[in-house]
Protein backbone atom coordinates (compact mmCIF):
# COMPACT_ATOMS: atom_id res chain seq x y z
CA UNK A 1 0.00 0.00 0.00
CA UNK A 2 2.88 2.38 0.68
CA UNK A 3 4.31 1.86 -2.81
CA UNK A 4 0.85 2.37 -4.34
CA UNK A 5 0.47 5.81 -2.75
CA UNK A 6 3.96 6.96 -3.71
CA UNK A 7 3.88 5.53 -7.20
CA UNK A 8 0.52 7.18 -7.84
CA UNK A 9 1.98 10.55 -6.82
CA UNK A 10 5.09 10.05 -8.96
CA UNK A 11 3.37 8.90 -12.12
CA UNK A 12 0.41 11.26 -11.94
CA UNK A 13 2.13 14.29 -10.41
CA UNK A 14 0.43 16.73 -12.82
CA UNK A 15 -2.93 15.70 -11.40
CA UNK A 16 -1.77 16.52 -7.87
CA UNK A 17 0.13 19.70 -8.72
CA UNK A 18 -2.84 22.01 -7.84
CA UNK A 19 -2.87 20.49 -4.35
CA UNK A 20 0.81 21.31 -3.82
CA UNK A 21 0.39 24.84 -5.17
CA UNK A 22 -2.65 25.49 -2.96
CA UNK A 23 -0.90 24.22 0.17
CA UNK A 24 2.28 26.14 -0.66
CA UNK A 25 0.43 29.43 -1.03
CA UNK A 26 -1.64 28.74 2.08
CA UNK A 27 1.61 28.23 3.97
CA UNK A 28 3.07 31.40 2.47
CA UNK A 29 0.01 33.53 3.25
CA UNK A 30 -0.22 32.42 6.88
CA UNK A 31 3.51 32.82 7.50
CA UNK A 32 3.55 36.20 5.75
CA UNK A 33 0.76 37.61 7.93
CA UNK A 34 2.28 36.30 11.15
CA UNK A 35 5.84 37.25 10.14
CA UNK A 36 4.92 40.85 9.29
CA UNK A 37 2.88 41.28 12.49
CA UNK A 38 5.66 39.92 14.68
CA UNK A 39 8.20 41.83 12.59
CA UNK A 40 6.66 45.16 13.53
CA UNK A 41 6.72 44.15 17.19
CA UNK A 42 10.28 42.82 16.92
CA UNK A 43 11.27 46.08 15.29
CA UNK A 44 9.72 48.28 17.95
CA UNK A 45 11.13 46.14 20.76
CA UNK A 46 14.74 46.83 19.77
CA UNK A 47 15.79 47.79 23.30
CA UNK A 48 14.02 44.82 24.86
CA UNK A 49 16.27 42.60 22.75
CA UNK A 50 19.43 44.56 23.51
CA UNK A 51 19.04 45.54 27.16
CA UNK A 52 21.35 43.96 29.71
CA UNK A 53 18.76 44.37 32.49
CA UNK A 54 17.57 41.23 34.27
CA UNK A 55 14.16 42.72 35.13
CA UNK A 56 12.00 45.39 33.54
CA UNK A 57 9.57 47.09 35.90
CA UNK A 58 6.48 48.64 34.32
CA UNK A 59 3.09 49.97 35.31
CA UNK A 60 0.85 47.11 36.49
CA UNK A 61 -1.57 47.31 33.54
CA UNK A 62 1.05 46.85 30.80
CA UNK A 63 -0.15 44.62 27.94
CA UNK A 64 2.73 44.89 25.47
CA UNK A 65 6.28 46.21 25.46
CA UNK A 66 5.83 49.29 23.27
CA UNK A 67 2.86 50.64 25.25
CA UNK A 68 4.84 51.18 28.43
CA UNK A 69 5.05 54.51 30.22
CA UNK A 70 3.59 56.59 32.98
CA UNK A 71 5.99 55.59 35.75
CA UNK A 72 7.16 58.09 38.35
CA UNK A 73 10.45 58.25 40.19
CA UNK A 74 8.86 57.33 43.53
CA UNK A 75 8.56 53.72 42.38
CA UNK A 76 12.34 53.48 42.06
CA UNK A 77 13.03 53.50 45.82
CA UNK A 78 11.41 50.12 46.66
CA UNK A 79 13.47 48.53 43.90
CA UNK A 80 16.73 49.86 45.25
CA UNK A 81 15.94 48.60 48.76
CA UNK A 82 15.83 44.96 47.73
CA UNK A 83 19.07 43.25 48.82
CA UNK A 84 19.57 41.40 45.53
CA UNK A 85 19.25 44.49 43.33
CA UNK A 86 22.62 45.81 42.18
CA UNK A 87 21.59 48.64 39.83
CA UNK A 88 18.39 50.47 38.82
CA UNK A 89 18.10 52.83 35.86
CA UNK A 90 15.03 54.44 34.27
CA UNK A 91 14.29 53.83 30.60
CA UNK A 92 13.42 57.34 29.49
CA UNK A 93 12.11 58.48 26.12
CA UNK A 94 10.70 61.58 24.50
CA UNK A 95 9.57 62.69 21.06
CA UNK A 96 11.55 64.98 18.83
CA UNK A 97 11.40 66.48 15.35
CA UNK A 98 14.46 66.31 13.11
CA UNK A 99 15.25 68.81 10.37
CA UNK A 100 18.33 68.36 8.19
CA UNK A 101 19.58 69.39 4.76
CA UNK A 102 16.53 71.51 4.07
CA UNK A 103 14.17 68.52 4.17
CA UNK A 104 10.82 68.41 5.92
CA UNK A 105 10.71 67.62 9.61
CA UNK A 106 10.46 63.95 10.59
CA UNK A 107 9.76 62.43 13.97
CA UNK A 108 12.15 60.53 16.17
CA UNK A 109 11.96 58.83 19.55
CA UNK A 110 14.87 59.98 21.70
CA UNK A 111 16.07 57.66 24.46
CA UNK A 112 18.17 59.03 27.29
CA UNK A 113 21.24 57.19 28.49
CA UNK A 114 21.99 57.45 32.19
CA UNK A 115 25.63 56.35 31.90
CA UNK A 116 26.67 56.56 28.24
CA UNK A 117 30.35 55.96 29.03
CA UNK A 118 29.72 53.53 31.88
CA UNK A 119 27.29 50.72 32.68
CA UNK A 120 24.08 51.71 30.98
CA UNK A 121 21.42 49.01 30.96
CA UNK A 122 19.45 50.28 27.97
CA UNK A 123 21.75 50.38 24.95
CA UNK A 124 23.72 47.44 23.53
CA UNK A 125 27.24 47.19 25.03
CA UNK A 126 28.90 47.42 21.61
CA UNK A 127 27.07 50.69 20.92
CA UNK A 128 28.18 52.16 24.26
CA UNK A 129 31.74 51.05 23.64
CA UNK A 130 31.76 52.78 20.27
CA UNK A 131 29.81 55.98 20.97
CA UNK A 132 29.53 56.27 24.76
CA UNK A 133 32.45 58.65 25.22
CA UNK A 134 31.25 60.91 22.39
CA UNK A 135 27.75 61.08 23.84
CA UNK A 136 29.10 62.55 27.07
CA UNK A 137 29.68 65.79 25.15
CA UNK A 138 26.54 67.95 25.47
CA UNK A 139 24.22 68.23 22.45
CA UNK A 140 25.50 65.13 20.67
CA UNK A 141 23.32 62.31 19.43
CA UNK A 142 23.40 58.89 17.77
CA UNK A 143 20.79 58.29 15.07
CA UNK A 144 19.57 55.24 13.25
CA UNK A 145 20.99 54.66 9.80
CA UNK A 146 17.42 55.01 8.58
CA UNK A 147 17.81 58.79 8.84
CA UNK A 148 20.95 58.65 6.74
CA UNK A 149 18.96 57.01 3.96
CA UNK A 150 15.97 59.35 4.38
CA UNK A 151 17.70 62.69 4.92
CA UNK A 152 21.30 62.12 3.83
CA UNK A 153 22.60 62.65 7.38
CA UNK A 154 26.25 61.68 7.97
CA UNK A 155 28.44 61.38 11.04
CA UNK A 156 29.69 64.84 11.99
CA UNK A 157 26.68 66.67 10.52
CA UNK A 158 24.92 69.36 12.49
CA UNK A 159 21.15 68.96 12.47
CA UNK A 160 18.21 70.46 14.34
CA UNK A 161 16.07 68.55 16.81
CA UNK A 162 13.18 70.50 18.30
CA UNK A 163 14.75 73.62 16.77
CA UNK A 164 18.01 73.10 18.67
CA UNK A 165 21.36 72.34 17.07
CA UNK A 166 22.95 68.96 17.79
CA UNK A 167 25.90 67.06 16.37
CA UNK A 168 25.56 63.54 14.99
CA UNK A 169 28.38 61.46 16.45
CA UNK A 170 27.23 58.07 15.21
CA UNK A 171 24.83 56.05 13.11
CA UNK A 172 23.53 52.71 14.27
CA UNK A 173 20.93 50.15 13.23
CA UNK A 174 18.68 49.11 16.07
CA UNK A 175 15.48 48.75 14.08
CA UNK A 176 14.22 49.13 10.52
CA UNK A 177 11.55 51.82 10.64
CA UNK A 178 10.46 52.67 7.14
CA UNK A 179 9.30 56.25 6.82
CA UNK A 180 7.99 58.28 9.66
CA UNK A 181 10.29 57.94 12.64
CA UNK A 182 13.09 55.97 14.17
CA UNK A 183 15.24 55.86 17.27
CA UNK A 184 17.85 58.28 18.58
CA UNK A 185 20.17 58.05 21.58
CA UNK A 186 21.49 60.87 23.71
CA UNK A 187 22.72 61.48 27.22
CA UNK A 188 20.13 62.45 29.82
CA UNK A 189 21.63 65.93 29.91
CA UNK A 190 21.13 66.37 26.17
CA UNK A 191 17.64 64.87 26.33
CA UNK A 192 16.62 67.32 29.06
CA UNK A 193 17.93 70.22 26.97
CA UNK A 194 16.10 69.09 23.84
CA UNK A 195 12.78 68.33 25.50
CA UNK A 196 12.76 70.66 28.51
CA UNK A 197 12.60 67.68 30.90
CA UNK A 198 9.32 66.62 29.30
CA UNK A 199 9.94 62.93 29.00
CA UNK A 200 8.35 59.66 29.97
CA UNK A 201 9.71 56.85 32.12
CA UNK A 202 8.77 53.64 30.35
CA UNK A 203 10.50 51.14 32.60
CA UNK A 204 12.89 50.82 35.46
CA UNK A 205 15.71 48.57 34.30
CA UNK A 206 16.99 46.37 37.11
CA UNK A 207 20.33 44.58 37.25
CA UNK A 208 20.58 41.79 39.83
CA UNK A 209 23.47 40.31 41.75
CA UNK A 210 22.23 36.86 40.76
CA UNK A 211 20.56 37.03 37.32
CA UNK A 212 19.40 33.42 37.49
CA UNK A 213 16.95 34.44 40.25
CA UNK A 214 15.26 37.10 38.14
CA UNK A 215 11.78 35.52 38.22
CA UNK A 216 11.89 34.96 41.99
CA UNK A 217 13.16 38.49 42.73
CA UNK A 218 10.50 39.96 40.47
CA UNK A 219 7.79 38.11 42.39
CA UNK A 220 9.25 39.35 45.69
CA UNK A 221 9.27 42.95 44.49
CA UNK A 222 5.62 42.76 43.44
CA UNK A 223 4.59 41.19 46.76
CA UNK A 224 6.40 43.94 48.65
CA UNK A 225 4.53 46.67 46.70
CA UNK A 226 1.23 45.10 45.62
CA UNK A 227 -0.49 46.85 42.71
CA UNK A 228 2.24 49.49 42.34
CA UNK A 229 4.13 48.00 39.40
CA UNK A 230 4.87 44.77 37.59
CA UNK A 231 8.28 43.16 37.23
CA UNK A 232 9.03 41.23 34.04
CA UNK A 233 11.90 39.08 32.95
CA UNK A 234 12.97 39.79 29.37
CA UNK A 235 11.72 36.45 28.08
CA UNK A 236 8.37 36.84 29.84
CA UNK A 237 7.78 40.32 28.43
CA UNK A 238 8.88 39.21 24.97
CA UNK A 239 6.45 36.27 24.94
CA UNK A 240 3.58 38.35 26.31
CA UNK A 241 4.16 41.05 23.70
CA UNK A 242 4.27 38.45 20.91
CA UNK A 243 0.94 37.04 22.07
CA UNK A 244 -0.54 40.56 22.15
CA UNK A 245 0.70 41.26 18.62
CA UNK A 246 -0.96 38.10 17.30
CA UNK A 247 -4.23 38.01 19.23
CA UNK A 248 -4.95 41.35 20.90
CA UNK A 249 -3.53 44.07 18.66
CA UNK A 250 -5.38 45.96 15.92
CA UNK A 251 -3.82 43.57 13.39
CA UNK A 252 -4.95 40.39 15.15
CA UNK A 253 -8.34 40.24 13.40
CA UNK A 254 -6.59 40.49 10.03
CA UNK A 255 -4.19 37.68 11.00
CA UNK A 256 -6.99 35.39 12.22
CA UNK A 257 -9.12 36.08 9.15
CA UNK A 258 -6.19 35.42 6.79
CA UNK A 259 -5.37 32.19 8.61
CA UNK A 260 -8.94 30.94 8.34
CA UNK A 261 -9.13 31.99 4.69
CA UNK A 262 -5.84 30.25 3.90
CA UNK A 263 -7.03 27.09 5.64
CA UNK A 264 -10.30 27.13 3.70
CA UNK A 265 -8.44 27.61 0.42
CA UNK A 266 -6.18 24.70 1.25
CA UNK A 267 -9.07 22.46 2.31
CA UNK A 268 -11.30 23.21 -0.69
CA UNK A 269 -8.62 22.93 -3.39
CA UNK A 270 -6.94 19.91 -1.79
CA UNK A 271 -10.25 18.15 -1.29
CA UNK A 272 -11.43 18.81 -4.84
CA UNK A 273 -8.11 17.82 -6.37
CA UNK A 274 -7.93 14.59 -4.39
CA UNK A 275 -11.55 13.85 -5.18
CA UNK A 276 -10.86 14.38 -8.88
CA UNK A 277 -7.82 12.13 -8.72
CA UNK A 278 -9.84 9.39 -7.02
CA UNK A 279 -12.65 9.67 -9.56
CA UNK A 280 -10.13 9.50 -12.41
CA UNK A 281 -8.68 6.31 -10.89
CA UNK A 282 -12.00 4.83 -9.84
CA UNK A 283 -11.68 1.75 -12.07
CA UNK A 284 -8.21 1.04 -10.68
CA UNK A 285 -9.48 1.32 -7.11
CA UNK A 286 -12.42 -0.91 -8.00
CA UNK A 287 -10.02 -3.49 -9.43
CA UNK A 288 -8.04 -3.42 -6.20
CA UNK A 289 -11.27 -3.88 -4.24
CA UNK A 290 -12.13 -6.83 -6.48
CA UNK A 291 -8.83 -8.44 -5.49
CA UNK A 292 -9.97 -8.38 -1.88
CA UNK A 293 -8.30 -5.22 -0.62
CA UNK A 294 -10.40 -3.66 2.11
CA UNK A 295 -11.86 -0.18 1.99
CA UNK A 296 -9.85 0.68 5.09
CA UNK A 297 -6.60 -0.14 3.27
CA UNK A 298 -7.61 2.13 0.39
CA UNK A 299 -8.38 4.87 2.90
CA UNK A 300 -4.84 4.55 4.19
CA UNK A 301 -3.58 5.07 0.64
CA UNK A 302 -5.54 8.35 0.39
CA UNK A 303 -4.28 9.46 3.79
CA UNK A 304 -0.69 8.70 2.85
CA UNK A 305 -1.08 10.63 -0.39
CA UNK A 306 -2.50 13.55 1.60
CA UNK A 307 0.43 13.39 4.00
CA UNK A 308 3.06 13.47 1.24
CA UNK A 309 1.22 16.20 -0.63
CA UNK A 310 0.98 18.23 2.58
CA UNK A 311 4.67 17.71 3.31
CA UNK A 312 5.72 18.80 -0.19
CA UNK A 313 3.30 21.74 -0.13
CA UNK A 314 4.54 22.94 3.27
CA UNK A 315 8.18 22.58 2.17
CA UNK A 316 7.48 24.63 -0.96
CA UNK A 317 5.63 27.21 1.15
CA UNK A 318 8.58 27.52 3.54
CA UNK A 319 10.91 28.10 0.60
CA UNK A 320 8.59 30.87 -0.60
CA UNK A 321 8.45 32.28 2.93
CA UNK A 322 12.26 32.35 3.05
CA UNK A 323 12.30 34.23 -0.25
CA UNK A 324 9.72 36.66 1.15
CA UNK A 325 11.86 37.23 4.25
CA UNK A 326 14.89 38.00 2.08
CA UNK A 327 12.82 40.38 -0.06
CA UNK A 328 11.49 42.08 3.08
CA UNK A 329 15.03 42.57 4.37
CA UNK A 330 16.02 44.04 1.03
CA UNK A 331 13.16 46.54 1.16
CA UNK A 332 13.75 47.37 4.84
CA UNK A 333 10.49 45.76 5.94
CA UNK A 334 10.45 44.14 9.39
CA UNK A 335 9.80 40.40 9.17
CA UNK A 336 10.24 37.98 12.06
CA UNK A 337 8.85 34.55 12.85
CA UNK A 338 10.40 32.16 15.41
CA UNK A 339 11.09 28.58 14.39
CA UNK A 340 8.71 27.24 17.04
CA UNK A 341 5.83 29.18 15.51
CA UNK A 342 6.94 28.10 12.03
CA UNK A 343 6.75 24.48 13.15
CA UNK A 344 3.30 25.02 14.68
CA UNK A 345 1.89 26.72 11.57
CA UNK A 346 3.44 24.11 9.28
CA UNK A 347 1.83 21.36 11.37
CA UNK A 348 -1.49 23.17 11.00
CA UNK A 349 -1.18 23.18 7.19
CA UNK A 350 -0.23 19.50 7.24
CA UNK A 351 -3.34 18.82 9.32
CA UNK A 352 -5.37 20.73 6.69
CA UNK A 353 -4.00 18.42 3.99
CA UNK A 354 -4.86 15.32 6.03
CA UNK A 355 -8.34 16.68 6.75
CA UNK A 356 -8.88 17.27 3.05
CA UNK A 357 -7.84 13.72 2.34
CA UNK A 358 -10.33 12.43 4.88
CA UNK A 359 -13.08 14.41 3.18
CA UNK A 360 -12.09 12.97 -0.18
CA UNK A 361 -12.34 9.43 1.20
CA UNK A 362 -16.12 9.58 0.89
CA UNK A 363 -15.74 8.76 -2.79
CA UNK A 364 -14.31 5.36 -1.90
CA UNK A 365 -17.41 4.43 0.06
CA UNK A 366 -19.24 4.32 -3.29
CA UNK A 367 -16.53 2.26 -4.97
CA UNK A 368 -17.67 -1.31 -5.59
CA UNK A 369 -16.16 -4.04 -7.74
CA UNK A 370 -19.14 -3.59 -10.06
CA UNK A 371 -17.55 -0.28 -11.19
CA UNK A 372 -15.38 -2.40 -13.49
CA UNK A 373 -18.42 -3.22 -15.59
CA UNK A 374 -19.38 0.37 -16.26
Amino acid sequence: MVSLAKSSLCWEWRRYLPVIVALAFSTLLIHAQVGLALGWFFNRAAFLRSTSADLLVSNPALATYEDAGGLDEQKELPLRLHPEVRLVQPQVRSWGQIRANGAEEVYCIIYGLKEPAGEDLLAPPELLKRYGAALQTPMTIVLEKNYSRMLGIKVGDHIEINNQRVTVVGLTELSTMLKFYGLALASMETLDTLTGSRHDIQYFLVKLKHPERAAAVGAELMRASPGKFRAWTRDELFRTSQYHALFQSHKSLQIIFSTILSALIGIVITNQSLRGAILASLREYAAIRALGVSRRALNRVILEQSFWLGLIGVAAGLVLTGALALAAAGFRMPFYIPWTLTALLSSFILAVALGSGMLAMRVLYHTQPAELLR
